[in-house]
This record gives structure tokens, C-alpha cells and sequence, in this order.
């Protein structure tokens, strides 16, 4: 019960840009390789405000995450392989580091949270870099393939 608590926090601290960020990443591994998909397709798709996918894309294109084709047919593409765009990178690019510094306190005891925070943040920085888009994409791609063959459900 604890660890879903946590991981509830966790996921609350995350912007709605980020879950927006990393669903649009998702969604760019899953396109056919050599194909550029237009923001406003990746709105429809994921459910995403055109305003809202359009600052997302212009942040990741930023972050080198993404690159852009101009024109009728352009749109969007991941400008790395999937499996080196780690989700740490598109929440530092979204909402900074999450590591607290034990900084300098009179107080042992504050110091001591202070650290244990710290490690906290440490902990979770090595999770979110140990997944990649093009592991979220493979669970993606699996539970599209199940759907596909449970037809109603």
C-alpha cells in the first residue's frame, strides 16, 4: 500500500506537460519508421489541446528529442532512437531535477531529512533513467496488440 501511495505522489508531481511530453514520444516510437505525424494527428490520438501539443513538440524539438519537417506533409519525429530518450531526460526537461540538496542546517535532525530526501531524489532520478520511450512503446505496442484480439472489450 505504501509503494502505490508513493508512486501516486510521484506521478502527481509530474506536469500535465510531462504526461502530455512522454505520451507524444510514445506515440512518435510507435509511427512507422521514416514517417513524420503532424501535431494536430498527435492531439486527436492522445487527446491533447493543439495549443498544448504544439508547446510540447517546440519543447522536445528544443531538448533534441524530436525533430520537424516543414510543409503539407511535414510534422514530427523522434530525432534520437527511442531506446536513448529516457523518460529522466523529458522530466528534467519538463520540470527540472527532482534532487534535494542536504545543504547546510544547524539542526541534525533536519539535516538528516534533508539527506534522506536527497537519496529519495537520487533513487528516483536512476528509476526514471533506467526506462526509455522505446521501452514505454514496446509495453504500449503489447497492449495494443492484446486489444486487437479481444475485439469489444
Amino acid at each position: 500500500m505504501i509503494l502505490l501511495s508513493t508512486i501516486s505522489t510521484m506521478w502527481r508531481l509530474l506536469s500535465q506537460q510531462t504526461e502530455y511530453a512522454l505520451s507524444v514520444l510514445v506515440e512518435l516510437a510507435l509511427s512507422p519508421e521514416g514517417t513524420s505525424v503532424q501535431a494536430s494527428e498527435l492531439g486527436r490520438k492522445l487527446g491533447i489541446p493543439l495549443p498544448s501539443a504544439h508547446q510540447v513538440l517546440v519543447r522536445l524539438r528544443r531538448h533534441g528529442c524530436v525533430c520537424s519537417e516543414r510543409g503539407p506533409t511535414g510534422g514530427y519525429s523522434l530525432a534520437r532512437d527511442a531506446e536513448e530518450i529516457t523518460v529522466g531526460e523529458v522530466i528534467s526537461a519538463f520540470a527540472g531535477s527532482a534532487i534535494a540538496s542536504p545543504g547546510e542546517v544547524d539542526a541534525p535532525s533536519r539535516w538528516a531529512v534533508r539527506r534522506w530526501a536527497a537519496e529519495v531524489g537520487q533513487a528516483w532520478e536512476a528509476l526514471l533513467a533506467s526506462e526509455t520511450i522505446g521501452g514505454l512503446a514496446g509495453q504500449a505496442r503489447r497492449l495494443r496488440d492484446a486489444m486487437a484480439l479481444m475485439p469489444g472489450l
